[in-house]
């Protein structure tokens, strides 16, 4: 859990990955797993967009994030399963798509920018 906090990103899709496993497991109401699944992700992909630059990209996998997530729970009617595969799918390819462009929070204490990481990374 040490990793997630220097990554605030990562945390915010473990968040995601833990709802969906809640819902997956019907803990909740479809109704209420919809809304819920909805709302984590909105809100989730909200503060990832705020921790990244460029601010449009993580802005517009969110809100594609957020819209499958809806359209799955109130459009389409699918299951909890279906709607927690569809999380967690959305999740993971937001995760990639914003990776290169989040600084962890140790590097950006530091003054490191995404290039310097890349750079080092490849490197190695």
């Amino acid at each position: 859990m040490r990793q997630a906090s220097n990554y605030p990103a990562a945390a915010a899709y473990i968040v995601n990955v833990v709802m969906a496993a809640l819902v997956a497991f019907h803990f909740l109401s479809q109704t209420t797993a919809a809304t819920v699944a909805t709302v984590v992700v909105a809100l989730t992909s909200l503060v990832v967009a705020f921790m990244v630059h460029p601010f449009v990209w993580a802005a517009a996998s969110g809100a594609l994030q957020t819209l499958l997530v809806g359209l799955a729970g109130f459009g389409l009617h699918w299951s909890d399963q279906q709607i927690s595969t569809v999380v967690a799918l959305a999740g993971f390819v937001a995760a990639v798509v914003t990776h290169t462009l989040v600084i962890p929070v140790s590097a950006r204490r530091r003054g490191t920018t995404v290039a310097e990481i890349e750079r080092s990374a490849a490197r190695a």
